[in-house]
């Protein structure tokens, strides 16, 4: 059985390791002398530093290698450079860089190791670092755009490819979008198709890709005026804010399009941490509808329900200021928090998004839920849907 090279996959197996934090103090240590010295023999390098390193041999041998003799003889094949990077990306994780200037070294120095030193950390940055790992990409892609130019005279268009590559390659939303656009701007037409996933823009004729956010699919219009109705809408609605500000949760997405069907990849983060993460795939002839929203999807709906709630608020406010009673004072204050509730999903649903350029994308299969991809660009949901074949 062929063993998950992914990047969990390997930060699962570190997990298990007795003294993975010595592991990663000692490849941490190689890295800084082989930057230090510009050196490319890691074995020469970690040989002295494995020596005094107290750790013992057997227990470092794992189902995707044995990170320890990796160091020792040096990475041999991609799944040892990668193994090593998966601990290069704990150690980063464990002192991420603060601030801009920071992160442009630390990507520098990431891709100085992944080119010439054989320890590739890219591939783990997002699984190890989670949203910190945003500011990473982004610095790497300044760095990119500084070769491209010939304004970075420690790297140069080779190093630039590895660094295209771990960019389009990267799992995070944010950075496969950074790496589109970055294409478009570079002056280097090889780099360009790098950065585009193919040779002469073929993968991006073949496949579109859509970043964005995962969202519970939208109801049907009876099902949003019950939950209104229930108080159920601002239950909902609070929860969401409170776990977006003060958890951080976020629920990236990336939604790829082809001739032959989707793939919709996506993970959950809470307070910088990867939860869980999930991928669906649904065949051509398997899906039902592939639609987007309109620029503000069901405003009449939530407008109607809004005056509803407003009206009853008022109305009720009168009466009880007319006959002195508790009851439409009551009647008045459950009113206005259905309004509330009303207020906050029209302005998450339908008005910020819009005022953005942003809509939803609503995929509906012939057999399971439905999945919806929230916060895209409404003119590249439009793009990608077009793509897709029609079926009678």
């Amino acid at each position: 059985m062929e063993k998950d090279w992914s990047p969990q996959a390997f930060q699962d197996e570190l997990a298990r390791l007795p003294q993975v934090d010595a592991m990663v103090s000692l490849v941490r240590q190689v890295c800084d002398k082989l930057l230090a010295s510009r050196r490319r023999d890691v074995a020469a390098v970690a040989a002295p530093l494995v020596q005094q390193a107290t750790i013992h041999r057997l227990e470092h041998q794992t189902t995707l290698g044995d990170a320890l003799a990796a160091l020792e003889r040096g990475p041999q094949g991609r799944r040892e450079q990668v193994l090593l990077g998966a601990l290069l990306a704990r150690a980063v994780a464990g002192a991420p860089p603060a601030g801009v200037e920071a992160e442009d070294k630390m990507a520098s120095e990431l891709l100085w190791l992944a080119a010439h030193g054989g320890i590739d950390a890219f591939p783990s940055l997002d699984v190890a670092l989670g949203a910190r790992a945003a500011g990473l990409w982004g610095a790497l892609c300044d760095l990119l755009r500084r070769i491209d130019r010939g304004r970075e005279a420690s790297l140069d268009r080779a190093d630039a490819a590895v660094g295209a590559l771990a960019l389009r390659s990267a799992g995070s939303p944010e950075a496969q979008a950074a790496a589109r656009k970055l294409a478009d701007e570079v002056e280097d037409p090889a780099l360009a198709e790098l950065l585009r996933g193919g040779a002469g823009g073929k993968a991006e004729q073949e496949a579109m890709t859509l970043a964005g956010e995962l969202q519970p699919a939208p109801r049907s219009p009876w099902l949003v005026a019950l939950t209104a109705l229930t108080g159920w809408m601002l239950l909902e609605g609070v929860a969401r804010l409170v776990a977006r500000a003060a958890l951080q949760r976020r629920q990236p997405a990336v939604l790829e399009l082809n001739s032959e069907g989707l793939r919709l990849r996506a993970r959950t983060e809470m307070l910088g941490k990867v939860l869980r993460e999930v991928e669906h795939v649904v065949p051509i002839d398997g899906l039902s509808v592939a639609s987007r929203e309109v620029r503000f999807p069901r405003l009449v709906l939530y407008a109607g329900l809004l005056a509803l709630a407003l009206g009853s608020y008022l109305g009720a406010s009168l009466l009880g200021d007319g006959i002195k009673a508790a009851s439409p004072s009551l009647l008045g204050q459950g009113a206005l928090l259905l309004a509330l509730g009303i207020a906050i999903e029209l302005g998450t649903a339908a008005l910020f998004p819009g005022a953005r350029g942003r809509c939803r994308v609503i995929l509906i299969p012939k057999k399971g839920r439905s999945l919806c991809l929230g916060d895209v660009d409404a003119a590249a949901a439009q793009r990608a849907l077009a793509s897709l074949p029609r079926h009678p």
